[in-house]
């Protein structure tokens, strides 16, 4: 049963304590390439949004900022994935299994026989669009992008071109993994590569800001029941299976002290986005450009790990 907080304090009040204490970090960390950073101006922006049990958005800092989803999106793709095959089909390509490797290795792939370890490091995250790819063919990004636009309620939401082409010309090492999928017959011969790829670039750099993605924290605190649609918008045992996976690998090689510090189910993207479900149907999210060693945002962590504290959120 999902506990209600007693809540006889300010939303507002406690979501400024916390990145206050985040900002304590800011200018720490770097970010990537890719991303196009201008100006170093750009890198000194912050946000945190709350949603609560009712609906309400509370939020603080530069909230209508906006970024690349990058990692953030596996979480959506793999959530339709589980939508449409059993989990014991999905297991054949995709394990569930945590890693301690960075976001983007493929030493799995040796390791595991050419199956990637789960869907929230890089090359798991290709597979499952892969796996997409054979329901909607050229239609994949599409899909995608659409149950993204329902969830946020922003019908405006597209990727940035900006960011998907130097991403879309570095990506030497998805484009090895997946061979190496085929290959091994993880993945059909029929896979068009650079399709999928190109996809999966697309999804990473789909442009949204904090309040959008806490809707979507909110959709995975609530079993994939959206207050706002007044609808459950997916299965209530697929987000169950999902945020397990996000509770031990949706933060990269810091997945263990994330669950230590902060305890919730999460997922962060080196875009500088970072969100967390809870067990009291708040759904929370964070910004802040300037990553750590494992590309997770250190000022969103840090925020969010006196959120939790103060709320009492941890699930463990």
């Amino acid at each position: 049963m999902k506990k209600r907080i007693q809540n006889t304090f300010s939303y507002s009040e406690i979501l400024q304590e916390s990145l206050d204490f985040g900002l304590e970090y800011l200018g720490q960390g770097s970010t990537m390439d890719f991303l196009g950073v201008k100006d170093e101006s750009e890198l000194d922006v912050w946000a945190l949004a709350l949603i609560d049990e009712d609906g309400h958005i509370y939020k603080a800092g530069n909230a209508e900022q906006r970024f690349s989803m990058q990692s953030i999106s596996k979480v959506l793709t793999f959530l339709i994935l589980l939508e449409h095959k059993p989990l014991d089909e999905i297991v054949k390509t995709i394990d569930i299994k945590p890693t301690a490797l960075p976001y983007n290795s493929i030493i799995d792939l040796e390791l595991g026989q050419r199956k990637p370890r789960n869907p929230m490091v890089s090359i798991g995250a290709v597979a499952t669009i892969a796996l997409l790819s054979e329901i909607y063919q050229d239609k994949t990004f599409e899909f995608i992008l659409n149950h993204l636009k329902e969830i946020t309620g922003n019908a405006e939401l597209d990727y940035s071109k900006e960011i998907f082409l130097p991403e879309l010309s570095g990506g030497y090492t998805n484009f090895s993994g997946i061979n190496l999928m085929i290959q091994a017959g993880t993945l059909s011969k029929e896979t068009d590569i650079k399709k999928v790829i190109e996809t999966y670039y697309k999804c990473c750099t789909i442009m949204v800001n904090t309040v959008e993605m806490a809707r979507l924290a909110h959709l995975l605190s609530n079993d994939g029941y959206s207050i706002s649609k007044g609808a459950q918008l997916y299965r209530r045992e697929n987000i169950q299976i999902l945020r397990s996976i996000m509770a031990h690998s949706g933060m990269y090689d810091h997945s263990g002290e994330f669950a230590a510090l902060v305890g919730l189910p999460a997922k962060s993207g080196v875009g500088g986005g970072v969100i967390a479900c809870t067990r009291c149907q708040l759904g929370l999210a964070a910004f802040s450009p300037r990553l750590d060693e494992a590309g997770n945002s250190i000022v969103a962590v840090k925020s969010l790990e006196y959120l939790s504290d103060k709320l009492n959120l941890s699930i463990y």
